[in-house]
């Protein structure tokens, strides 16, 4: 995707250019944006801030904050603060 995407329900797509806005989870490759997720959040690398309803799975946060996270954290490097009722997991 070329742009920002923002939805009322679930994203499924590959790399995304802007931010995702979505009703329900995100499942994308990496995002050159942030993340709003009403659901649970899974892709590649994220470069902007997240903010999830449920977990966190992504490879690396590269230049933003976890803004929310209602379940856990799954991600190789974050390069900003987390604010998580869930644990930190380190992904390999």
């Amino acid at each position: 995707m070329n742009g920002a995407i923002s939805a009322g329900d679930s994203v499924n797509c590959g790399n995304v250019n802007g931010g995702v806005d979505a009703g329900d989870a995100v499942n994308c490759g990496n995002v050159s944006g942030g993340i709003d997720a009403g659901d649970a959040v899974n892709c590649g690398n994220v470069s902007g801030g997240i903010s999830a309803g449920d977990y966190i799975k992504c490879n690396d946060i590269i230049n933003g904050d976890i803004i929310r996270c209602d379940g856990d954290v799954y991600c190789r490097e974050i390069k900003g603060n987390v604010n998580c009722k869930g644990n930190i997991i380190y992904k390999s």
